[in-house]
């Protein structure tokens, strides 16, 4: 908590917790955060494999509110 707000943990947290509250907040954060990146980068799940040439870089978002 910080601020008096709620911070999640995990992607997943972040969705319970707009579900919860009946908003978007922290998934249109989510999404715009990865907006921003993603031009340099390429998902893949877990089950996927990567693509020759290519080298996997795990990634985590953190959870923040600013002032």
């Amino acid at each position: 908590m910080k601020y008096g707000i709620d911070i999640p943990r995990t992607v997943e947290e972040a969705h319970k917790m707009d579900e919860k509250n009946g908003n978007t907040l922290w998934g249109d954060a989510i999404n715009k955060e990865l907006s921003n990146v993603m031009v340099a980068f390429q998902l893949v799940e877990d089950r996927d494999t990567i693509p020759v040439g290519s080298k996997l870089i795990p990634y985590h978002i953190i959870f923040d509110v600013k002032n």
